[in-house]
């Protein structure tokens, strides 16, 4: 590993989370929340302080190769995590170092389960900067850093830019959507920009206040979902904004490429493009079942459909917001949205999870190997979206499924040390490790994982940031080869 280029844009990253962690100290000072305040002013001087040292190590030497990207990724997140606990700590709203941690890396994977029993509770400027690290995390910090910063020297080469946004973008495939990657990585932050403030317009129209407003669209364009209300969406009992909140879930799920070729004039081929269209399909049908499922309950069967359509975006889109309780559902119903967590919407996009165009994929490629074994001697490419699939892909897309799996099983007997009953330890892990934020029995829409043991909560939290990355550069950290210098 090149230790010198690593730990160098490390505190590169660190650095601008010190400056960012300015303007929730701000929304400190303007509530007159002198704990927090305090907490802030703390993490700012830690985590700058500590980034500028690790920046004055001298880069000379190779450029970095693709493990080391991996290892830059990882600890980048890492990082970023045990600073961004900081302020929780030192204000004492959550008194235990690890749990801190847990609720900042829950925001800046964009997760969104919570150790906090009483959200009224919570300080302002806390509840600000939770939501805002689901934000920040959304499209991703290496990928901000690369659209803020000037590229100079071996350490940001064009390769290494685009290994680095690949490492913490979403999907079998991530091809820039213009030549330059950082200019890529601006228009990208430009589209998830103007759609959060999109977000913040209907929201604000619906009569929420600022603050909510803000927060609200801070977790939803980020699909986090942290709630600011311990009701989550059902506290503003409005349906003007459960629909508004269901269309925006339903908007940051798809790939913010389709929405480029839309903004250029090219929306047929974005509307033609597989992984859109089993999205869309996917999400109403879904809707549809769900709500056939739970009509009784409700009278009507639109009134049905407004809060299956909720649940199903929230869950397909990774955000996690509640309406209702979907824990007191039908069987039926709750199996459908505990498979809905596991697909995620689409690559490309701030929602979490397998991936659906990993799911076609690999639809695709059962069914070629079905075709091989019914014609052995035929020739058969597995296309996706008009192209055929490198080898690369296909390969990639396979280890993914073996690795997410084994990394969901041992985690699964893991948490199961807690002695929980088995849907919340199977249902814990899934939120976790898809980013969802809620899961089923006691880590339902009325539970919360405080109930969990620190050596749990470090792995949820390992599963969090696996999810979020999409598993490989995390299990890099474990394989010797990585961390041996060259």
């Amino acid at each position: 590993m090149n230790y010198r280029t690593v730990f160098h844009t490390v505190g590169n990253i660190l650095v601008i989370e010190g400056i960012i962690m300015l303007i929730p100290m701000l929304v400190a000072l303007y509530y007159g929340e002198s704990g927090a305040l305090t907490g802030f002013a703390a993490a700012i001087l830690m985590t700058a302080f500590s980034g500028f040292l690790l920046t004055r190590i001298d880069r000379r030497g190779r450029a970095p190769l693709a493990r080391d990207r991996m290892a830059i990724v990882a600890l980048s997140w890492i990082s970023i995590s045990l600073f961004g606990a900081i302020p929780y700590y030192v204000s004492g709203e959550i008194p235990i170092f690890a749990e801190a941690f847990f609720e900042t890396m829950s925001g800046f994977t964009t997760t969104g389960i919570t150790v906090f029993k009483d959200l009224e509770t919570v300080s302002r400027s806390l509840l600000f900067w939770r939501s805002f690290t689901v934000w920040l995390g959304g499209m991703g910090v290496l990928v901000f850093m690369i659209a803020v910063l000037p590229r100079s020297g071996k350490g940001r080469s064009k390769s290494s830019a685009v290994s680095l946004m690949r490492g913490e973008s979403s999907g079998p495939q991530n091809d820039k959507i213009v030549p330059r990657m950082q200019k890529s990585a601006v228009i990208l932050y430009l589209i998830y920009a103007g759609l959060s403030v999109l977000n913040l317009i209907f929201l604000k129209a619906g009569g929420m206040n600022w603050f909510d407003a803000v927060l609200t669209m801070f977790g939803t364009a980020g699909t986090g979902g942290f709630n600011i209300h311990d009701q989550s969406i059902a506290y503003y009992g409005s349906e003007y904004i459960t629909v508004v909140t269901a269309v925006f879930m339903f908007l940051f799920g798809v790939s913010y490429s389709l929405f480029f070729l839309v903004l250029t004039g090219k929306a047929a081929i974005a509307f033609r493009n597989p992984e859109l269209r089993t999205y869309a399909l996917l999400t109403g049908a879904a809707s549809v079942a769900i709500a056939l499922n739970i009509m009784g309950k409700y009278g009507s069967f639109l009134r049905a459909l407004m809060n299956s359509s909720f649940a199903v975006t929230a869950m397909i889109s990774s955000t996690g917001y509640i309406q209702e309780n979907y824990d007191a559902w039908p069987g039926f119903s709750r199996i459908v949205l505990l498979l809905l967590m596991f697909c995620g919407g689409c690559s490309g996009s701030t929602a979490c999870g397998i991936k659906l165009s990993r799911v076609i994929i690999l639809a695709r490629i059962v069914r070629t190997d079905l075709k091989k074994f019914l014609s052995p001697h035929s020739v058969t490419l597995i296309e996706y979206n008009g192209r055929p699939l490198k080898q690369e892909t296909i390969n990639g897309v396979h280890s993914f499924f073996i690795m997410y799996f084994a990394v969901f099983a041992v985690s699964v007997i893991l948490v199961s040390i807690n002695d929980f009953d088995m849907v919340t330890s199977i249902s814990a892990v899934a939120a976790a490790i898809n980013n969802v934020g809620c899961g089923f029995s006691m880590v339902g829409p009325n539970g919360s994982f405080s109930m969990f043991s620190r050596f749990s909560m470090i792995v949820l939290s390992f599963d969090m940031l696996a999810g979020r990355l999409e598993i490989f550069p995390m299990v890099m950290l474990f394989y010797p080869r990585t961390w041996s210098r060259y």
